[in-house]
């Protein structure tokens, strides 16, 4: 099993939290998961500037040894959680391929759901994190499908402004061609789940040229914030959807 991050090692919330919080426990969601075969395949805890690290909110990645890899992509379940108050407990499934070395997510989330601390909410959490699990398989055809729609130059230019949408809210920030480009030669089709990668990963992990907003020269920087990229990952799956399904 991967190094856990310290806050899931914790035993109880911040001394901050109030009375009413109900704290959920990482350490006892990774030994629950490890029961059903899941691994803890990667882990990041976010650097709060005025609070302790020991209960900020981090992020674990669950791997099941038993999912094949989908066109170079895996099954994995994500946990969010905190325990100092500043953040719900969320859980996502999806399929990541790229996990950067400083803990960044790159990949496709498709099930989400978020458990406030109050309550029995560790065995909520629980309950919808093993829901999640056994949908895992949908993902497959899901991905098969997407390589198999083609995509002309026009659409996979239009497909790289609607992420720099969503990714930055300006269209115009950084050229198309520097988002579709491929760092890996595997990724360098014309295919949806090809282009998707592409424009993602040059989305998320920045070292793009391009401009600022006040229209200097500028590079794009990593989207280093746990929960803005599982989100920005969510809205371009859901963009992915809408192209597979109107274009």
């Amino acid at each position: 099993m991967k190094t856990l991050p310290a806050p899931a090692l914790v035993n109880g919330a911040a001394p901050t939290v109030s009375a009413r919080y109900q704290f959920i426990s990482s350490g006892e969601i990774v030994d629950r998961f490890a029961q059903e075969g899941w691994q803890v395949a990667t882990s990041s805890v976010a650097n709060p500037r005025k609070r302790s690290s020991l209960y900020a909110k981090h992020m674990i990645d669950f791997r099941h040894p038993d999912h094949e890899e989908i066109n170079g992509a895996v099954p994995r379940i994500i946990l969010i959680n905190s325990h100092d108050g500043s953040s719900s407990a969320r859980v996502m499934a999806g399929v990541f391929r790229f996990v950067c070395a400083n803990g960044l997510v790159v990949g496709n989330t498709v099930g989400h759901e978020v458990v406030r601390h109050t309550g029995d909410a560790a065995a909520d959490l629980i309950h919808r994190m093993q829901g999640l699990a056994k949908n895992t398989s949908k993902l497959y055809t899901q991905i098969d499908r997407w390589s198999k729609v083609d995509l002309s130059k026009s659409q996979r230019i239009e497909f790289a402004r609607f992420a720099a949408q969503l990714r930055w809210g300006d269209a115009q920030r950084f050229s198309p061609a520097e988002l579709l480009e491929p760092r890996r030669a595997e990724d360098d089709k014309g295919d949806l789940w090809s282009v998707f990668n592409r424009v993602q990963e040059n989305t998320v992990r920045g070292g793009i040229e391009g401009l600022s907003r006040s229209g200097r020269a500028a590079t794009s920087r990593p989207l280093s914030d746990i929960t803005r990229s599982v989100d920005y990952n969510a809205q371009l799956w859901q963009l992915a959807e809408e192209v597979a399904a109107t274009w």
